[in-house]
């Protein structure tokens, strides 16, 4: 495949150690990309968009996670003074109006993360931003420094309802007290939440998968993703679960289709919970009418 400017795709293995410095490499360059094509519509809606990311790793290790395939549990992070620089760097160079951070977790230091914030605002950069990380390593102060600072989206992963489920997974789940609490202040306060579910977790049963859908019309997040649990190779998971894999055709380890055996439900039927989820969720008035308040707004 031929790219822009006459460069090749490069191809075979590369061997690299760990980065531990990661603020002494470069910032991206973007000039070979169609970058007026990239959006993150409907959690931020100006253009042009791009993506960051300002840590490595992720400290919590939850063994389906697919991050963790190309991760490790190491986390390292870049300091506030370089993110911001790359900020502004593709703002004074590319237009940038929004960014999301794709960190497996932005909030791991919330201390870092307020500096990072600070350090935006005294720049006075006119961006708005999007990140991913957990309801427990927020609080309402860091939410409110953070949409002053231009945070107008989060993906928060709240995976299911049964909390010891999830700590079968190496999960270690925020309570729910402390997810709904975070939720609805972001929601209240100009910050759209979208959350994860993952369907079909080891060990879960109709009921559990019957639990999550109502735990997330009760959220009722700005959006809502709905996976099947997936043993992608290289994660801690697909250990544990290998002797139940139905299908190693890697083209269909997309999170939409179920591939573990069952006691409890078939392949067939996990599909249809994971369609009925969608439908379930997005066709409320409740959320219909939160959505409609936010074009209004």
């Amino acid at each position: 495949m031929k790219l822009s400017r006459g460069l090749v795709e490069p191809k075979g293995v590369i061997a690299s150690n760990l980065v531990k410095d990661l603020d002494s490499l470069p910032f991206p360059r973007w000039d070979d990309h169609p970058i007026e094509e990239y959006s993150y519509f409907p959690l931020l809606k100006k253009k042009p968009f791009l993506t960051m990311i300002s840590s490595r790793g992720c400290p919590y290790d939850c063994h389906y996670c697919p991050y963790m395939v190309v991760q490790t549990s190491l986390w390292r992070k870049r300091s506030p003074k370089n993110v911001v620089d790359e900020l502004e760097y593709l703002a004074n160079n590319y237009g940038i109006k929004s960014i999301t951070f794709r960190d497996a977790m932005f909030t791991v230091d919330m201390e870092r993360t307020r500096e990072i914030c600070q350090e935006i605002i005294r720049r006075n950069l006119d961006l708005e931003w999007d990140c991913e990380t957990r309801t427990d390593r927020l609080d309402e102060r860091l939410i409110d420094l953070m949409h002053q600072a231009g945070l107008r989206g989060i993906e928060i992963g709240v995976e299911g309802y049964d909390l010891a489920l999830l700590k079968g997974m190496n999960r270690k789940p925020p309570t729910h007290e402390v997810q709904e609490r975070i939720i609805n202040y972001c929601e209240d306060h100009g910050v759209k939440v979208g959350a994860f579910y993952v369907l079909g977790i080891p060990g879960s049963d109709t009921n559990s998968i019957r639990q999550t859908i109502e735990y997330a019309k009760y959220l009722n997040t700005s959006l809502a993703q709905f996976t099947i649990a997936t043993p992608y190779p290289g994660t801690k998971m697909y250990d544990q679960v290998k002797d139940d894999i139905l299908n190693e055709d890697w083209e269909k380890y997309t999170a939409y289709t179920a591939l573990l055996r069952s006691s409890q439900y078939t392949p067939e039927e996990l599909l249809r919970y994971k369609e009925s989820a969608f439908r379930q969720y997005y066709l409320r008035w409740r959320w219909i009418s939160k959505r409609m308040m936010g074009v209004l707004n």
